[in-house]
């Protein structure tokens, strides 16, 4: 399992890699409208849209705020993009949204938690999210931003926060609301939807590795 930022930039080389880590299956968190905008650049490989959001993407507000919301209004589509994640992963799976950062962090952040991989190494990859966002990606949204909060500096701020960092204690407390709504991430996948063949091929995936790759 790998996780990425949108594949609208891919190059014939980022082609040629991804085709070299025998990626399979594209999942694709982002909703309709930013595919339209900026579909992926993906050849030959199944490609599964699964919306987090279901509507528009929050442009401005806190990040525990939007992992909350997401956690607590949007479970069952987080099952399906885990579902879709278990029933392609002999096929290898690249997961992303659009930055890879918020929506595909938390549920990467959940695949991994529902296997029983430590919590620091699950927050040391999250924290990577910040500094593996690409040039493109800063350059647009921070003009998209400057543009439609210009006369809001304090909004300005919050949304560059949301859309640029990866605070580690973002994810953590994430998880710790897990946690204490479900018990597990495990229980809490199952609750909205993931069956038990679905956690097992999970777990026999990454448990029987000494190093997953994502």
């Amino acid at each position: 399992m790998f996780r990425s930022g949108a594949l609208s930039e891919l190059t014939q080389a980022g082609s040629e890699q991804l085709a070299g880590h025998g990626i399979g299956c594209v999942v694709d968190l982002r909703e309709p409208y930013e595919i339209a905008a900026s579909p992926d650049q993906t050849h030959e490989m199944r490609y599964v849209n699964v919306p987090l959001y279901r509507g528009q993407v929050p442009l401005a507000a806190a990040i525990d705020d939007v992992y909350r919301v997401l956690l607590m209004e949007r479970g069952h589509q987080i099952a399906m993009a885990v579902q879709t994640i278990s029933q392609h992963l002999d096929q290898h799976v690249v997961v992303h949204c659009k930055a890879g950062k918020d929506r595909t962090g938390l549920v990467v952040a959940l695949v991994l938690a529902a296997v029983g991989i430590a919590e620091s190494e699950i927050i040391a990859d999250y924290e990577q999210s910040a500094s593996n966002l690409s040039a493109t990606y800063r350059q647009h949204m921070t003009q998209q931003l400057e543009v439609e909060l210009a006369d809001n500096p304090t909004g300005l701020q919050a949304a560059m926060h949301l859309h640029m960092a990866s605070p580690g204690a973002a994810i953590q407390r994430a998880l710790q609301l897990v946690k204490t709504k479900h018990g597990s991430a495990a229980h809490y996948l199952s609750s909205h939807g993931v069956t038990g063949d679905d956690l097992a091929t999970l777990s026999n995936h990454f448990v029987s590795r000494s190093a997953a790759a994502w």
